[in-house]
């Protein structure tokens, strides 16, 4: 199921990037979960594959300059993950979650748990954020 889900959530990305509909203009709410996915994606540029565990991404952003994370508004790990808009932290698709699928460019690696106002935010590893409505992410999201 989780295979079908990602290979699924992969395809939906890159239709999604192809159109543009529904990808929008990044606002104030949507750069913590933007800036997630670009660091999330500096880490796959510098090691070729997403990190294992969040552990791993934690280190990895730990391991940032203290003004770079100040400059993205983030205090701590704690503070970065939380979306503002569910106040849920943010699930990560690691390595493990891509299972036997191999991990393609513009995949989502991060998504709100539950989202707001009928829409969940998604982000893939350039920083794109999309708003995905949350009958079509309850079928290719694992969100409750």
């Amino acid at each position: 199921m989780m295979k079908r889900t990602l290979l699924l959530l992969s395809l939906m990305t890159i239709t999604l990037a192809g159109c543009g509909a529904d990808v929008v203009v990044e606002t104030p709410q949507d750069s913590a979960i933007s800036g997630l996915g670009r660091v999330f994606g500096e880490f796959i540029a510098i090691n070729r594959v997403p990190p294992s565990n969040e552990t791993e991404f934690r280190e990895f952003l730990d391991s940032l300059p203290e003004s770079r994370r100040d400059s993205m508004g983030w205090k701590d790990w704690n503070t970065a993950q939380i979306s503002p808009r569910d106040n849920l932290p943010f699930q990560f698709c690691y390595g493990s979650q891509f299972g036997d699928i191999e991990y393609s460019e513009n995949s989502i690696v991060a998504h709100e748990q539950k989202g707001a106002d009928g829409i969940v935010m998604a982000v893939d590893e350039y920083g794109t954020v999309y708003r995905i409505e949350m009958e079509e992410a309850r079928s290719i999201l694992p969100i409750n």
